[in-house]
């Protein structure tokens, strides 16, 4: 492999030209016809930039750490997707970690870090002791952005149109005639979480409806604590007719769970999610959501990171495109 000193050396020009035009530096003055002598010779000898040099120069590494709690769950991949767009575009790698590494005594990350490895970190918050720690440990060192969930560090906040979400996934439930609906609802205490029972409890009281707290679980949002939420949601209140689960993994989970009650989904219970995701496709029957701007709040994150903005109690709301109905087969209009 060719090195700098090569290119250079072929081009008739010094090694700082050929780093100064490769790294993109805009206060370079060379003529056009140098200029493209040095691109056909980096080309014919497949020289390739070291980016580690690189980034030591600029004081950058172009990296960014997208920490998540629990990798595997699908609600996250178009979080990582529109993140990894927004990082590629502005020339940077997205670095995917997972929180629970963390709460075992892993301390790479902070290693990379502490040692001016990363530019950013973007984390998806779950109320865990973790978050705030990290957050609190890394603020000084690297901007940071938390998403859906806030904490004491003077980091910024991103958002979702939660409230207004749930209110959509209840308003399509009433419109088929359901009036005793229930919430299965993520874990209680996080800002987006009590959004979402908001959005539920004052779209019923818009139409004059009760939503008691007998109809409502806090279940989290894996598998399993949905398909045992569900399952005390239905002993609490056995007469509801709809449900608005506030996590689509979780819904999954429910329609298992109304399932083993031998409950017959849309039939005697409507399911509808906020989030949306291709598996929602293809289970039985196919499950009706809300979509939720998940990429454009991955990229948003990213372009805070990669901004010049003052990251300090900066909060967002990612609006756009608005929370739609993604209309499948687990809601029915209500019999009689």
């Amino acid at each position: 492999m060719a090195t700098l000193k090569e290119v250079a050396k072929a081009a008739g020009v010094s090694t700082a030209v050929v780093s100064r035009l490769l790294s993109g530096d805009k206060t370079l003055r060379v003529g056009a016809a140098t200029r493209e002598r040095i691109l056909r010779i980096v080309e014919a000898l497949d020289y390739t930039p070291n980016i580690a040099a690189q980034s030591l120069r600029l004081a950058r590494s172009r990296l960014i750490a997208l920490i998540v709690h629990n990798v595997s769950n699908p609600v996250y991949a178009e979080i990582v997707s529109g993140a990894e767009a927004a990082a590629a575009a502005r020339d940077s790698a997205l670095l995917l970690g997972e929180a629970a590494s963390l709460e075992t005594g892993s301390n790479r990350l902070i290693d990379l870090i502490g040692a001016g490895a990363i530019d950013g970190l973007v984390l998806q918050g779950a109320g865990a002791a973790t978050d705030r720690a990290l957050a609190k440990a890394v603020r000084k060192r690297v901007r940071t952005v938390m998403l859906q969930v806030e904490t004491d560090a003077d980091s910024a906040l991103i958002s979702l149109p939660d409230q207004d979400a749930a209110a959509i996934a209840t308003d399509h439930l009433l419109a088929l005639g359901h009036e005793r609906i229930g919430c299965l609802a993520t874990a209680p205490g996080l800002r987006f979480s009590l959004a979402r029972v908001a959005g539920w409890r004052s779209e019923m009281a818009r139409h004059g409806l009760e939503a008691p707290d007998s109809r409502l679980v806090w279940a989290g949002s894996d598998l399993a604590l949905g398909r045992g939420g569900v399952k005390r949601l239905i002993d609490q209140a056995p007469e509801i007719t709809g449900i608005v689960a506030c996590n689509a993994v979780a819904a999954i989970g429910a329609l298992a769970g109304l399932g083993d009650l031998e409950i017959d989904v849309p039939g005697e219970v409507s399911v509808i999610a906020l989030h949306d995701f291709p598996l929602a496709d293809y289970v039985t029957p196919a499950l009706t959501t809300v979509r939720m701007p998940l990429a454009e709040m991955g990229a948003a994150a990213v372009n805070l990171i990669c901004g010049d903005a003052d990251l300090a109690k900066h909060h967002v709301t990612i609006d756009r495109p608005a929370p739609r109905i993604i209309l499948r087969r687990s809601t029915a209009r209500a019999r009689g």
